[in-house]
């Protein structure tokens, strides 16, 4: 008999609306934009969702679309941040510049736009570094002016 290397169950995936951060979100008891993941841990082990307040509900699965109550687990926010550290998801420290996922620029990009700026200018002014590298002006201003991507 062979062994199987797929999970014996995976994620459910809520398919409704979604937030920003990609957890899902429902009309529940009356209320519009309740934490999909949050319902379905306290229905599925018959509490109501007010029982949950002050708690928070973390994913084992680290997808946060996932409804599955056997991937949800009650935590702290202390909880919640180990969890992050432990499984690359923070963005601090090491995290910064080139090693954070969510950076839109490179090291390199960032030396060669304060090697470009110069104040006022229409060709290497703000705006145009910003339309040029495809990020807002206050990323150009915060890079120029040492608020970000320090040393």
């Amino acid at each position: 008999m062979e062994s199987s290397t797929e999970p014996i169950d995976k994620c459910i995936e809520f398919i409704g609306s979604k937030n920003s951060q990609g957890y899902g979100r429902r009309h529940y008891n009356g209320k519009n934009g309740v934490l999909a993941h949050r319902v379905a841990y306290a229905e599925s082990r018959g509490l109501h969702i007010s029982e949950l307040d002050g708690v928070m509900i973390l994913h084992g699965c680290d997808n946060p679309p996932c409804v599955n109550p056997s991937h949800l687990r009650p935590g702290t926010a202390k909880d919640n941040v180990k969890d992050m550290v432990e499984r690359g998801r923070d963005y601090n420290g090491d995290r910064r510049g080139d090693g954070n996922p969510k950076a839109k620029l490179t090291r390199c990009q960032v030396d060669e736009i304060k090697a470009k700026h110069v104040k006022g200018s229409l060709t290497y002014g703000v705006n145009a570094l910003a339309r040029e590298f495809g990020v807002d002006r206050a990323t150009i201003r915060d890079i120029i002016k040492g608020r970000s991507w320090t040393a």
